[in-house]
């Protein structure tokens, strides 16, 4: 994932994001422009608000307009962080900061939507939204890519599974033949 991202080199082969390359500039930069990453530890800003945050990335990826108080607003609804909107990252459970992660995402322009371990610390009705989410970016045409050991959130959000040991790809295919027609043996559930 830190690869994908632009965060580590490629040991072999290379990344491309919206046909650019990720690690080759000034391509990275276009590269990286076109994903939002979700990382597994959410990475906030300890002075700002929730609502800061929000509106910081959206400025910084140039969304701007009389409507980006009304997206905020939207979004934060959505997270069920309405009622968090003045709080700070110390303030919240480690699920609300997730969900603070996530609006920090999806409310920047995207193209390619990078999620690591997203649901750890969301409980059922926030995963629940996470899904409908995730879908609705995927018929807007977003593509989605996920790490995640639980494979029941995946099902039905994932097209496509791979499956790694020791970095190693063990299982790739659609989901429901890797996951559900064994392809994963002994691996287990993750």
């Amino acid at each position: 994932m830190r690869t994908i991202a632009g965060l580590l080199e490629p040991s072999a082969g290379i990344v491309e994001v919206a046909g650019s390359t990720v690690h080759e500039e000034p391509a990275g930069i276009e590269a990286r422009a076109a994903m939002a990453v979700v990382p597994d530890t959410p990475s906030l800003y300890p002075d700002l608000t929730v609502r800061e945050h929000l509106e910081l990335v959206a400025v910084a990826h140039g969304v701007a307009g009389d409507d980006l108080d009304e997206r905020i607003d939207l979004l934060l609804g959505r997270l069920g962080l309405e009622d968090k909107r003045a709080a700070r990252p110390g303030e919240l459970s480690r699920g609300m900061r997730q969900k603070v992660q996530l609006g920090c995402a999806l409310i920047r322009p995207h193209r390619l939507l990078v999620l690591d371990e997203p649901v750890v610390g969301l409980d059922p009705a926030s995963q629940q939204t996470l899904r409908e989410l995730l879908l609705e970016a995927k018929r807007a045409g977003v593509a989605v890519m996920l790490t995640t050991h639980q494979l029941d959130f995946a099902r039905g959000v994932a097209d496509r599974a791979v499956v790694l040991a020791d970095g190693a790809v063990v299982a790739d295919g659609p989901y429901d033949e890797v996951v559900d027609g064994g392809l994963i043996g002994g691996l287990g559930s993750s």
